[in-house]
């Protein structure tokens, strides 16, 4: 019987110990026993959202300071732009790519010589953005090795976020987001469908964690999953504004055709890569953002995130127009011809997390006679203290009546009805320095006018005189006409009208009347002219345009600009 007892004592005691050896190390929990709580440190920036400096928008900046004091120079200094032309616009565009490259993932860094040493020292330098309140994402836990979710959670940064796990369970753990104040759903398997990642920033962050006793929190430090690609259109050099329904999206030019290089798939949070790729959808003008409010939709935005990591090479980069409509000053919409594919100089690689920015500036083609290129329509001034872009051309030919404060100008004053400096208006119409005063030798350069008439406009009888292109021009399908057409608006002097076309029956004539570059300095300006002359019998004359010098510089004429 001793002998029992103590084999009934050991095993008891064996028993003991055991139990006290598993309660350290595998403790039995409940579902659920403690808390985690989720902290979002932010969005892995590492500065490669900054971007190089526009070489094109230092040059206009520069004229635009030059333009202010120029004075009617020859010199051809819009030679320095380079300027493509299309079917229906002309286009100055430039490519800027991320400043500085910090990580180091077989990325391109772009940085010079001189800068190399300097950017050495912060090339592995972590900066964070702070992810804005509001913003929304999903936090995945799955128990280590398995396909079980545990946890499915919806977090808001700038608001608290916790959940129940088990303690001393190792979880695998992923969280998404697309920057936005919704978050996407997953299925089953940890898929977000494609559906919902078109052109959307998507964040993501993956890793290990196990729960213990005292408090837990886990740090989210997110990543960009896509390449952002901005493009800004500009249309200040057409005069208009960019309507809602145009559509745009990026790609390349391969063998003669488009390739788009926006493009999303199938996101599979739990090996954080793209299934299934296809492209994603355009933006629309309605969904762009006004760039600067002293343009205002002249200039917009359009944003784009892509998966797709081709390379361009230089020369292959467009922006595909897929409708572009535009706003004009009389609130007409000119429609230019669908799919047009806009040439953007540089080369690119869109690479995850970096930032890339095309500005597309679109600019009125001229009307090409004898060799000029002339604008379309006469020079204005808008007086409007919200628009930047004051020196304008009209948007059409098709009146009788022009307005004094804007069309009618004291010779080379900057503002119609302001002093003579000696400057030329037409030298700070967007880009500053494309545009000029013509010369004498322009104006030769035109010969006789294939056809001048008298018809009829929304505000009276209009007078015209009408040049044809050169042989050979294009046409272009944008504009209501395609040739050179100069009215016989009449002059303003001494403080009163004379010889306006639309009064030409009552007053027996009417002229047409543009300055010319000649004559910078002392009381008069050149100008070219030409008179039209109505008999009692009806009987229309029409003179040649000659050029007339020592006119007064104090009366007011148009301004017909030309190309440098």
């Amino acid at each position: 019987m001793r002998f029992i007892c103590s084999c009934v004592t050991l095993f008891c005691l064996s028993n003991f110990i055991a139990s006290c050896s598993n309660q350290v190390e595998n403790p039995i929990v409940s579902e659920g026993d403690t808390k985690i709580q989720i902290n979002v440190s932010g969005i892995d920036d590492e500065g490669v959202f900054e971007l190089e400096e526009s070489e094109v928008e230092n040059k206009i900046a520069k004229f635009a300071k030059a333009s202010l004091t120029a004075k009617n120079r020859s010199e051809d200094i819009a030679a320095e732009y380079n300027i493509t032309s299309l079917a229906e616009f002309d286009v100055l565009s430039d490519l800027q790519a991320p400043r500085s490259v910090s990580r180091t993932e077989g990325l391109l860094d772009i940085s010079t010589e001189a800068e190399t040493s300097k950017k050495a020292s912060i090339k592995h330098e972590k900066k964070l953005a702070r992810m804005t309140d509001g913003i929304q994402y999903r936090i995945l836990m799955y128990p280590e090795g398995t396909t079980q979710n545990a946890v499915n959670q919806v977090g808001t940064a700038g608001i608290a976020t916790s959940f129940q796990v088990n303690l001393g369970q190792t979880y695998d753990w992923y969280a998404v987001s697309i920057n936005t104040t919704n978050v996407p759903n997953i299925d089953a398997s940890g898929i977000i469908s494609s559906a919902v990642l078109s052109n959307q920033d998507v964040l993501y962050a993956a890793g290990k964690f196990t729960p213990a006793v005292g408090q837990n929190t886990l740090n989210i430090t997110f990543r960009r999953m896509t390449a952002r690609i901005e493009v800004d259109v500009n249309v200040r050099g057409i005069f208009g504004r960019i309507e809602n329904n145009t559509s745009l999206t990026v790609g390349s030019l391969e063998g003669g055709t488009f390739v788009n290089a926006i493009q999303t798939g199938d996101f599979n949070v739990r090996t954080g890569g793209f299934n299934n790729l296809v492209d994603a959808t355009p933006v629309t003008g309605q969904q762009m953002t006004v760039s600067n409010v002293q343009t205002g939709d002249a200039v917009k935005k359009a944003i784009f995130y892509t998966v797709r990591n081709n390379s361009i090479a230089t020369g292959n980069i467009r922006v595909r127009l897929n409708q572009l409509n535009i706003f004009l000053d009389d609130n007409t919409i000119r429609r230019f011809s669908p799919n047009s594919l806009v040439p953007i100089s540089g080369a690119m690689t869109p690479t995850r997390g970096f930032r890339y920015l095309l500005t597309a500036r679109l600019i009125e083609q001229p009307v090409i006679v004898g060799g000029v290129r002339w604008a379309r329509t006469n020079l204005i001034y808008d007086y409007s203290t919200a628009q930047i872009d004051r020196y304008r051309f009209r948007p059409n030919n098709n009146y009788a009546i022009a307005s004094l404060d804007s069309e009618y100008w004291v010779k080379g004053a900057p503002t119609p009805g302001g002093s003579s400096n000696g400057s030329s208006p037409c030298r700070q119409v967007y880009p500053e320095e494309l545009w000029i005063t013509p010369s004498k030798s322009q104006r030769s350069n035109l010969g006789s006018p294939a056809l001048q008439a008298v018809v009829s406009a929304p505000d009276g009888i209009k007078p015209y005189s009408q040049w044809n292109q050169d042989s050979g021009t294009q046409p272009n399908p944008a504009y209501p006409d395609n040739v050179l057409i100069l009215n016989y608006l009449g002059i303003y002097s001494g403080g009163s009208f004379n010889h306006q076309g639309h009064l030409l029956a009552s007053q027996g004539s009417a002229q047409s009347t543009f300055w010319t570059v000649e004559n910078t300095s002392g009381t008069t300006g050149s100008i070219f002219r030409s008179t039209v002359t109505y008999s009692s019998s009806g009987q229309l004359n029409f003179g040649s345009y000659s050029n007339v010098d020592n006119i007064a510089r104090t009366s007011r004429r148009a301004y017909r600009c030309v190309r440098s």
